[in-house]
């Protein structure tokens, strides 16, 4: 089960600010989550200061560090590429996983994006023996 739960930086400006700090972090919730089912932790990160939150939340959860994966914020692969750089670090000091957004990379900033057969490409040929002509996975 992938638990996201959001940081301080994830705060709207406006009208549901305080409704969101409010509930956006529930420890008991996050908990429970994580002794039902594998877990794995992922936080979204905008800035280096965002580790002392992200150090707390998996301290009070008890998570294992090698199931909390950091990724970068943004929708600009440039600028995801810069960050790329300190988050990784930060997840190696930590022990922590890097996820980066493959579908920024892929697809910019383009919401909505549907992969289907058609829109995939050739599909790769089994491969067969010279011997034989059945697939090599069917020998």
């Amino acid at each position: 089960m992938s638990i996201s739960p959001k940081l301080a930086n994830s705060t709207p400006d406006g009208e549901w600010a305080e409704r969101h700090d409010k509930l956006r972090i529930r420890i008991d919730v996050i908990r429970r989550l994580m002794e039902v089912d594998d877990y794995q932790l992922k936080f979204v990160v905008s800035r280096p200061e965002d580790i002392g939150e992200i150090r707390d939340i998996v301290s009070h959860t008890r998570a294992e560090a090698d199931k909390v994966i950091l990724m970068p914020d943004g929708t600009d692969p440039v600028r995801l590429r810069g960050k790329a750089v300190w988050i990784a670090g930060l997840c190696k000091v930590e022990g922590f996983r890097y996820g980066p957004r493959l579908h920024v990379d892929i697809w910019g900033d383009r919401r909505g994006v549907q992969f289907t057969a058609a829109t995939a490409g050739p599909r790769p040929r089994p491969a067969t023996s010279r011997a034989t002509s059945a697939p090599a996975y069917a020998r």
